[in-house]
């Protein structure tokens, strides 16, 4: 079956009318026979109209471990816990600055380190997440270990939410249907269950497919009608429901012919605005028109992300809007290509259903598809406490894109592809750390070695490793050489001066010095 997608502006009188990002035509056929039988279907082909950033572990955001009781702490720090057996207290930081706040602590003479996290590991088990090269491409199975975007509502504003697919989403909170002002948004074109699947789906549930940040709820806002369109007047109106009704992040797969250059419009503009003055992160897909100058409205506006699509191999798409006003890139596939050699449309595989309310997987592609993984990875940052605003939001995402093209921004990926886990560990602090010792270059006196610097004990070297700006302090200067610290002199018959467990006199028989096969005590016997 050809299913046929026309992506249109028209001009009324009253109002403009937006049509959704899935334009184009495309039938594709299974490659083996034994796919036959698996529910997937494709959508339509959108036509023209640094591996890793972070070597830092994952930690509690907002929080620093101290060694020492509470009243060691300085009084600026409120104390969360003090664990008495290990003798460490945890205290609170504001998110994004754990590390400026360990390096004031060091410079007190304070031990402090991230509060870092161990935990099991998901391997979800959906029987059609391996269709799903997308994800993979954001980093979806690190973060998941970390984060699933709990507790953050997305308002998914589109065509509205069917939920009542054989996987469906978990979370879903009240909505609003502006078109037909009721409170029942429901989908009539499937291009809003697709989006929001793409963000929420259920995960880990044996069945169908996953979302990016399946523990966030998607909040449906219909300000689109069956057939796609809608006016600016009924998206502003669902930008202000959003917002006031707790929605941390909203997703528009959604605007306007790029070439038209539309960049503000009154109506639009405030509503844009009033979300950027309440912390709320707009996401918005850039455009499918091909269009090499600019992306569309409202993506274009300062305020929000711009989104532009990338294939299986990472590579810009040729539908996808690029230019003036494009941030970021996700995975929004390309349903005329089997990179993969699956059998299946390179396209963005997700729960939906037809226009006769049969439901199934569905492999759509457009700009519209790579939004919901941005606003998705948004959700996991304002979860995680990453993002507090829709600035912090931005810098997290776009510091930590992978670079596609030429280092840092270009017209042609913005900042680059989306990674949720490198930005759910971005900091903010400005710090140069090259040796990764966790001190920056202003306060670390080599950092180039990761063995010197405030935290550091003192060792008889010749270095100043505690970076104090004295060389061997505390180290004998009558002719003993201590290396290791043990109170032993190479000169006085220390065998081994960088081991502190082996010097004249040491214990070596019996227990564990009497096994561990080292001349302990320097008599020239192993283990007597």
């Amino acid at each position: 079956m050809i299913r046929r997608y026309y992506s249109k502006l028209i001009l009324m009188s009253a109002s403009f009318m937006l049509f959704v990002f899935m334009v184009g035509i495309s039938a594709k056929e299974t490659k083996a026979e034994n796919m036959n039988n698996l529910p997937f279907k494709t959508g339509p082909s959108a036509t023209k109209g640094n591996a890793n950033n972070t070597n830092i572990p994952p930690f509690v955001s907002g929080q620093v471990v101290i060694k020492g009781a509470p009243e060691t702490i300085p009084g600026a720090y409120k104390v969360i816990k003090h664990l008495a057996n290990a003798n460490l207290t945890v205290v609170g930081v504001e998110p994004g600055k754990e590390l400026a706040n360990i390096r004031k602590l060091a410079e007190k003479g304070l031990r402090a380190n991230y509060n870092l996290i161990a935990q099991t590991f998901l391997n979800v088990n959906d029987e059609f997440h391996g269709f799903q090269w997308n994800f993979p491409l954001v980093q979806s199975a690190q973060v998941w270990d970390i984060n699933n975007g709990i507790g953050v509502t997305v308002a998914v504003l589109d065509t509205g939410l069917n939920p009542n697919g054989i996987d469906g989403i978990d979370c879903v909170v009240s909505g609003y249907d502006i078109v037909n002002s009721d409170s029942d948004p429901m989908d009539g074109d499937n291009h809003g269950t697709h989006v929001s699947g793409t963000i929420a789906q259920s995960t880990d549930n044996t069945t169908g497919v996953t979302g990016l940040a399946y523990g966030s709820c998607i909040m449906p806002v219909k300000v689109l009608d069956d057939n796609g369109s809608g006016p600016f007047a009924d998206i502003a109106d669902g930008i202000y429901y959003a917002v006031d009704n707790g929605a941390k992040v909203i997703n528009m797969s959604l605007g306007i012919n790029a070439r038209f250059n539309v960049r503000n419009d009154f109506v639009m503009d405030p509503a844009l605005d009033y979300a950027y003055a309440n912390g709320v992160t707009v996401v918005c897909a850039a455009g499918n028109d091909g269009f090499k100058k600019n992306v569309s409205y409202p993506a274009i506006y300062p305020t929000t992300i711009a989104v532009g699509a990338v294939d299986l191999q990472s590579n810009v798409t040729r539908y996808s809007n690029r230019g003036d006003g494009l941030d970021i890139v996700a995975p929004g596939g390309d349903n005329s290509k089997d990179l993969n050699g699956d059998g299946f449309a390179d396209g963005v595989l997700q729960e939906t259903f037809d226009e006769n309310g049969n439901w199934g997987y569905w492999f759509f592609n457009g700009t519209s598809m790579a939004a919901p993984h941005v606003a998705a990875a948004a959700a996991i940052l304002y979860s995680y406490g990453i993002a507090t605003d829709a600035d912090s939001a931005y810098q997290a995402l776009t510091s930590t894109a992978k670079d596609l093209g030429s280092a840092g921004y270009d017209s042609t990926s913005g900042y680059g592809l989306v990674q949720a886990y490198d930005a759910l560990f971005y900091d903010n602090s400005g710090c140069d750390d090259a040796d990764g010792d966790g001190f920056c270059v202003d306060i670390d006196c080599n950092d180039n070695d990761s063995a010197i610097n405030p935290a550091s004990l003192e060792v008889c070297d010749g270095k100043d490793n505690n970076c104090d700006g004295v060389i061997d302090e505390g180290c004998s200067t009558s002719g003993c050489t201590d290396n290791d610290g043990d109170g032993w002199c190479i000169e006085d018959g220390d065998c081994d001066d960088n081991d502190p467990h082996v010097y004249p006199g040491h214990p070596d028989k019996g227990g564990r010095w009497g096994r561990d096969g080292v001349d302990n005590d320097c008599n020239d016997e192993i283990d007597r």
